[in-house]
């Protein structure tokens, strides 16, 4: 018999596989449903399919629309882009700028160079010294007592403090002889409303002591201060007013040279308050040079002195960095040596730390006198 709920061929009242009862009638075995087959729902699902699939005969076929999406990747390209714009805007505004400030520095420095031209003073004592001129240490008595000088003609050098006045007759300004430590107060007139003298400028002149004017200073001290009527004037340079050349000398070899970097002594002046060497350094390597102001050394007599600066001259100082191609010329000042042979050590070095400089030496051996 077969088994109504499996399907199963068993025998007896109940069903080995399934445990259904056997015993059912027909009728009952009529009521249950079949038990659907692979074939039977395979065209089931068919039919289905066939019966809500809608018809698309007749229809032309619809092309698909995609919507452009930009990637991560494109966006920060497009953020860069915009970045380096701005950078190249600020670094170019940045640089328009820097050129228009060194063009303006430019000139600044050629109106001054022109300035400077105009006036540029006179280097040597053009005015002659009368034969019974003051000696120097009548001048110094004359800043102590000043009364017994009074008639007495004058040479004196000194720098003017003050802004000077002019009227038809003259102009008259504030002169101060010894202007290393402010002393030698001087009062000067010089008969000539045309003459071109401002605060700070160093004079020489020729003159008269026409007054002395006494005046309590610092401390109470007592100040006798000269007036002087000039008969010749003359607007100089510190070297010449306070700091006058004896004697000069060349070193016997000028110009020694290392790696393309060489250094000249022009020449060498000696006068009583201090020594001027006068150099010019040329960088004709591939490096950048140092040139060191203060570590510049003269030797005398078994010893070694260095280099002061002058900030009161106001001498033209070599540059102490040199790209490649470059020259700079200026003075070094040292105190005041003997006018006698004289060894001269200066020092430089490269950015190129491969290469190694020695001191630059040279020899003076014979400064000659002035005139």
């Amino acid at each position: 018999m077969k088994c109504p709920g499996c399907g199963a061929e068993s025998t007896g009242s109940f069903c080995p596989f399934c445990g259904r009862s056997l015993s059912q009638s027909e009728a009952e075995t009529a009521e249950q449903p079949a038990s659907p087959t692979i074939e039977t729902v395979e065209s089931q699902y068919e039919a289905f399919k066939n019966a809500t699939e809608p018809s698309v005969s007749g229809l032309e076929p619809i092309a698909p629309t995609t919507t452009p999406v930009r990637s991560q990747g494109g966006i920060i390209a497009v953020l860069s882009a915009i970045g380096l714009c701005l950078v190249l805007l600020i670094g170019g505004s940045l640089l328009l700028v820097n050129r228009l400030q060194q063009q303006a520095q430019r000139t600044a420095m050629e109106e001054t160079a022109a300035v400077a031209i105009i006036r540029e003073p006179d280097h040597t004592w053009d005015l002659s010294i009368p034969a019974d001129a003051m000696t120097g240490e009548e001048i110094a008595q004359m800043y102590r007592d000043g009364d017994p000088f009074v008639g007495r003609t004058i040479a004196l050098s000194g720098q003017v403090f003050g802004t000077p006045e002019y009227d038809s007759e003259g102009v008259y300004f504030w002169m101060c002889q010894s202007p290393q430590d402010y002393t030698g107060d001087t009062i000067v007139f010089y008969p000539d409303p045309s003459f071109d003298v401002e605060d700070q400028d160093f004079v020489i002149l020729t003159g008269t002591v026409t007054d002395m004017q006494h005046e309590e200073g610092y401390l109470g001290a007592n100040l006798s201060l000269p007036v002087i009527t000039a008969d010749g004037l003359q607007v100089t340079d510190y070297a010449t007013a306070m700091a006058p050349t004896h004697y000069y000398a060349q070193p016997d070899t000028a110009t020694v040279t290392q790696h393309g970097c060489a250094i000249t002594v022009e020449k060498v002046e000696f006068s009583d308050t201090e020594t001027r060497v006068f150099v010019t350094i040329q960088n004709d390597s591939r490096d950048e040079f140092w040139f060191y102001y203060y570590s510049s050394q003269v030797y005398q007599d078994g010893q070694w002195l260095d280099a002061t600066g002058n900030y009161m001259a106001d001498y033209p100082e070599p540059e102490d960095e040199l790209r490649p191609g470059e020259t700079t010329s200026g003075v070094i000042v040292f105190p005041p040596v003997e006018p006698e042979a004289l060894h001269i050590r200066l020092e430089g070095n490269s950015d190129n730390y491969e290469l190694e400089f020695s001191p630059y030496s040279f020899e003076v051996s014979t400064p000659e006198p002035v005139g």
